[in-house]
């Protein structure tokens, strides 16, 4: 997980919470069982990645450095991913393999 943050002007922070927490409590309503701040994220996501009217996988340049003999399932050394850190080594082959990561 990572935490995304920014400064910005009052007015322009509550003209893009107040859409996600609208959305957010909808959902709660209609049975959804994630807590509101689960859902604002997930609302934010998804108006983040809008394309055309559409929600888009994410494109992400991954960095991830890994020995070869975890790569090889010989061990289980943890990878390294950049701008993060460590990484357990099972959850490299997922990154790895999403066809919009590059």
């Amino acid at each position: 997980m990572s935490t995304l943050m920014a400064d910005l002007p009052t007015e322009v922070a509550t003209a893009i919470y107040a859409p996600c927490d609208r959305i957010a409590r909808q959902q709660r309503r209609q049975g959804d069982k994630r807590t509101l701040k689960q859902l604002r994220a997930n609302v934010l996501t998804d108006l983040a990645l809008r394309e055309d009217g559409t929600t888009r996988a994410p494109r992400t340049e991954v960095f991830l450095y890994l020995a070869a003999s975890s790569l090889l399932e010989l061990d289980k050394q943890p990878g390294y991913l950049a701008g993060h850190g460590h990484i357990p080594t099972a959850l490299a082959p997922e990154l790895t393999s999403r066809p919009d990561n590059v």
